[in-house]
């Protein structure tokens, strides 16, 4: 994956930025900077339901 220099320098900005005393850093991550872990884990857990759907359909059905 190639970054353009724009994008590393606007992430460096957004964690180098001096922040408030009070102001805590986010625990966790929403929308676009979810973290991956988090969207893969979600994959597999459509993938599994769709295993099981798939899985339990007689044959009978299945066939056109």
């Amino acid at each position: 994956m190639r970054l353009s220099l724009r994008t590393l320098q606007r992430r460096n900005a957004l964690g180098d930025a001096p922040r408030h005393r009070l102001a805590p850093r986010r625990a966790f991550k929403t929308g676009r900077r979810a973290s991956r872990a988090a969207c893969d884990a979600e994959r597999r857990t459509i993938v599994e339901i769709a295993e099981i759907i798939v899985a339990h359909a007689p044959a009978s059905e299945c066939i056109g």
